[in-house]
């Protein structure tokens, strides 16, 4: 009988180390996977446009540095997501810098108007700098590849212990009940968990023939 019972016991705790572990690798499995989607996939669709006008101006100095200056960029942002590591650009620059350098990438492409501002002059704890840094990368990435838009306006603003981002873009828009009834733009959700799993809010306001806006709000205290 107590043989028996310390058999099914033992059994029990094999099992639940085995279901911690397994629970664990997909975690790590699923920190991998947001890391390279929102990190390295916006740094590649900015090398995209920078190849594309390489091959209307191949003699072009600025246009070659640009591609040289991205690939490092994205060489050292693999590097340390392999280590799980923040993003460099973060730690050197803070967040304000770090968009700033990012959008002006893009903005000497010429096929996208991208206005941004910050109040924001101090630094933030890393985990939310690398929230809010991610989040727009990732909606630039979004609105360059899906939406068609023009212009895209980015505003950082800090408040006491309040952090609020207003994204728009005047692009195509959707329809965000389709796309969430259909669980597709796993990037978008990728986003929202993010904010979320620090205590902050996020608001989607989308339709077809609307452009996007995505207002985030955290408490940094």
């Amino acid at each position: 009988m107590f043989l028996i019972r310390d058999n099914t016991e033992k059994l029990n705790l094999e099992k639940a180390s085995y279901l911690m572990a397994i629970n664990a690798e997909e975690k790590e499995h699923s920190l991998f996977s947001k890391e390279l989607h929102d990190g390295l996939g916006p740094l590649l669709s900015t090398l995209k446009i920078h190849l594309e006008m390489y091959y209307s101006s191949p003699d072009d100095p600025e246009i070659k540095k640009r591609i040289n200056d991205t690939l490092a960029e994205s060489i050292t942002s693999v590097k340390e997501i392999s280590n799980n590591l923040s993003p460099y650009i973060l730690e050197n620059l803070g967040l304000t810098k770090a968009v700033e350098s990012f959008v002006d990438k893009l903005k000497y492409s010429k096929k996208i108007d991208i206005n941004f501002s910050s109040n924001i002059t101090e630094r933030c704890k890393p985990e939310i700098e690398i929230a809010f840094f991610r989040i727009i990368t990732e909606l630039i990435n979004n609105t360059l590849k899906h939406s068609h838009a023009t212009t895209i306006d980015i505003t950082l603003t800090q408040e006491t212990e309040k952090i609020y981002l207003k994204y728009t873009d005047n692009g195509e828009g959707f329809d965000y009940h389709e796309v969430q009834k259909h669980k597709n733009g796993i990037g978008l959700f990728n986003l929202k968990s993010r904010i979320e799993k620090l205590g902050g809010y996020t608001e989607i306001i989308t339709s077809p023939g609307s452009g996007f806006k995505m207002n985030v709000y955290l408490v940094t205290y």
